[in-house]
């Protein structure tokens, strides 16, 4: 599985630099996480999820790519909650369709994205997906890691489902793709052997991680 993907990076290079994220110009430092620091950060975030969620629900997420994204991505795998990645520009009527088709009890969002209030168009969909049961905001952050104890993590399957991602629907309705574990490592794996990666190479993430670039290609 995912998760045992990274318990596997953290035996081998636990100290080696893991995610990086560079410093900003508006002042924010850089961040870096070794795959050990990784590992105990996502961990925190399986707890966390368990608190609300069981192994096979569904959470999604309507937010922007950032560090959180990638630990809250290595967190469910963890949790063997399915993580369902939405375009953080998606509308009302895309919103409404994907929370509906996916039937996510959950939801990770960015209050805005690009100016747009990102809560009105939640507030006006909400009673339509009756499911979503648990809304965290992504700047609280903190206050959702503060949920976290303890506990035994499941055993999550190499064939079990790790995310839903959705088509761009450019001839129809967007169509959801289950992609599992081992579907998900393999395709890491093939990617970083076509590419000729080796142990310690930096890779640059400027993809969408809404897309399975983003999530997968380059952020496992």
């Amino acid at each position: 599985s995912t998760g045992q993907l990274l318990d596997r990076a953290v035996l081998e290079a636990g100290d080696r630099a893991a995610l990086i994220v560079p410093a900003t110009v508006d002042g924010k430092p850089e961040r870096r996480w070794t795959y050990r620091e990784l590992q105990t950060d996502a961990q925190r975030v399986a707890y966390a999820l368990l608190r609300d969620f069981v192994p096979g629900d569904r959470v999604a997420t309507w937010a922007a790519g950032s560090a959180n994204f990638v630990v809250l991505q290595l967190g469910a795998a963890l949790a063997g909650v399915v993580l369902v990645t939405l375009n953080p520009a998606n509308r009302a009527a895309e919103l409404q369709y994907m929370l509906h088709q996916s039937q996510a009890r959950g939801l990770f969002l960015d209050r805005t994205f690009r100016q747009m209030d990102n809560i009105a168009v939640l507030n006006s969909v909400r009673s339509s997906v009756p499911q979503l049961e648990t809304v965290i905001y992504m700047d609280e952050w903190d206050g959702f890691l503060a949920q976290a104890r303890a506990r035994e993590l499941p055993a999550v399957k190499h064939d079990a489902p790790a995310m839903i991602l959705f088509t761009s629907g450019s001839t129809g309705k967007p169509k959801a793709a289950v992609l599992s574990h081992e579907g998900m490592v393999n395709a890491s794996a093939l990617t970083a052997h076509q590419l000729s990666m080796r142990p310690a190479d930096v890779w640059l993430n400027v993809l969408p991680m809404f897309q399975i670039g983003g999530t997968g290609t380059v952020a496992l």
